[in-house]
């Protein structure tokens, strides 16, 4: 079993939901205390079952800020992930 795990700077994704606001006008993404509370939400609930995975050995750590770009960062990362998986 593979569980995969895109690793990104809390920083970085700041960044990209800020564009992510401005480009698409998501004010979710826009309100800083509504994602402080994704975060803290993600935190609580989602880390335990990463740590779970990863105790064992299911989880694949995958750099999932691999570039600025958004269209880049996807290619590299599906590459990636098709890496990892051993599919060419």
């Amino acid at each position: 079993m593979n569980v995969f795990f895109l690793d990104v700077d809390k920083a970085k994704l700041l960044g990209r939901l800020n564009l992510r606001s401005q480009s698409e006008g998501r004010a979710d993404d826009a309100d800083i205390s509504a994602v402080e509370k994704r975060f803290d939400e993600y935190m609580t609930k989602t880390a335990p079952v990463k740590e779970y995975f990863e105790t064992q050995n299911f989880l694949t750590h995958i750099r999932g800020d691999q570039s600025e770009d958004a269209e880049e960062s996807k290619q590299s990362v599906h590459r990636e992930i098709l890496a990892k998986l051993g599919v060419k």
